[in-house]
């Protein structure tokens, strides 16, 4: 082989060298390929395999490198591709998880993107979608709900409604209960009796003489009366005695309801219901009647609230009596018992003491006279004497209730 020969094959094994060092220089700048040294590098394994081939061990003795070791330098494949790029992330909104990313030419393929986080399912600002209850919340209404009593509702449409809150029901005492007794309602009489001769030996029973008029036939006449002093059969109307102390519960829970077909729809047959503020709960459903809330686990948080308070305390008298009153009369101003001709009203022929004792008639008495008691009076502070017992009834609670659901 002459010299042109020599001086050709050590070219190429120069040229594969270069190669390869610059193939290596590509891949540690991350490059994934070099079209024009690829191609070079291709062209340049094929030479070397040909001059390994053709070439004697002379000349390989002069360049200094076995044939196959050239060789298998410039046949060495080009660096890994840079790993593909994470996919994007999903929407704000609820969307689906990203795709993965493109795997790069000899490189990973990138992971997949992290999914969007849930979205307000189409209602604006701050407002949350709820859901229509099931059940008994066929009639419902949706809003929020406040331990205290809101001044308004701010954020939504809706009215407005105080209540009692059941679970802070107040210590309603019971009523405070005892017989007793009216004042005692009579009339004074006074028993008389009298005689047709002038004295008091053999006297008649004329009858009860009070301050009503009665009229009596004398008959043959009379010559002489007994009156006795004045006495009250009275009888009392039984008045119980009751003291019920105030219950104290007020108003101390609202709620700001709506309609739900009054607000935005959301996630098919939801609505849009403002979050609450200002220390009310929110969003929350109300129906009337006390029910359970609604299974689905989002409606955690009960009240049980009344629109109104019914007080029923009161007092069982039914075994209370009152004892008969029965006392003397008072005659501080002089009691008479007037006897007239004819009826009461008539002339005033005599007057009877009704002390007890015998009076004579200075007069004959016509066959019919009225007769009258006068000046007697009912004693001062009489009272009937009350027995039994007044046993204390009824209490106080709601009445008309409603049932408030809320999210926990």
């Amino acid at each position: 082989m002459g010299p042109t020969s020599s001086t050709t094959r050590a070219t190429q094994v120069w040229l594969s060298r270069v190669l390869v060092v610059a193939v290596a220089f590509a891949a540690a700048l991350g490059c994934a390929s070099i079209a024009g040294l690829e191609s070079l590098e291709v062209a340049s394994a094929d030479a070397s395999s040909a001059g390994g081939s053709a070439g004697d061990s002379a000349s390989s003795t002069e360049s200094g490198d076995s044939p196959s070791t050239g060789g298998h330098d410039a046949s060495s494949g080009g660096a890994g591709g840079a790993a593909g790029t994470a996919g994007s992330s999903g929407s704000a909104t609820g969307g689906a998880s990203g795709t993965a990313g493109t795997a790069g030419a000899g490189g990973a393929a990138g992971s997949a993107g992290v999914a969007g986080s849930a979205g307000n399912q189409g209602c604006s600002g701050t407002s949350v979608c709820v859901p229509p209850p099931d059940g008994q919340w066929s009639n419902w209404s949706v809003g929020t709900f406040a331990p205290f009593v809101m001044s308004s509702c701010v954020l939504q449409p809706g009215v407005v409604t105080k209540y009692y809150d059941a679970s802070n029901e107040p210590d309603a005492p019971p009523a405070q209960c005892s017989c007793g007794c009216a004042a005692p309602k009579g009339d004074c009489t006074s028993n008389v009796k009298c005689s047709p001769t002038t004295g008091c030996g053999m006297m008649i029973d004329v009858g009860a003489v009070s301050s009503a008029c009665a009229t009596y036939n004398a008959g043959m006449g009379v010559g002489a009366c007994i009156a006795m002093p004045p006495t009250v059969q009275a009888t009392c109307v039984m008045t119980p005695i009751k003291s019920v102390p105030q219950s104290g519960w007020i108003t101390n829970a609202s709620t700001c309801m709506t309609a739900p077909d009054t607000l935005p729809t959301c996630d098919g047959d939801g609505r849009c219901v403002a979050a609450a503020t200002g220390g009310a709960q929110g969003p929350c459903i109300s129906a009337k009647g006390d029910v359970p809330c609604p299974a689905a686990k989002e409606w955690g948080t009960r009240f049980l609230v009344y629109e109104g308070v019914g007080d029923t305390r009161d007092c069982d008298s039914s075994s209370c009596v009152c004892q008969p009153f029965a006392a003397l009369c008072s005659c501080d101003n002089g009691c008479a018992i007037e006897v007239a001709s004819g009826s009461c009203g008539g002339t005033v022929l005599d007057e009877l003491k009704p002390d007890g004792s015998c009076t004579q008639l200075t007069i004959t008495l016509p066959p019919q006279v009225g007769v009258v008691l006068q000046g007697a009076n009912m004693p001062p502070n009489g009272q009937c004497a009350a027995a039994g017992e007044s046993k204390a009834v009824g209490q106080v609670a709601g009445t008309t209730p409603v049932t408030v659901c809320c999210k926990p």
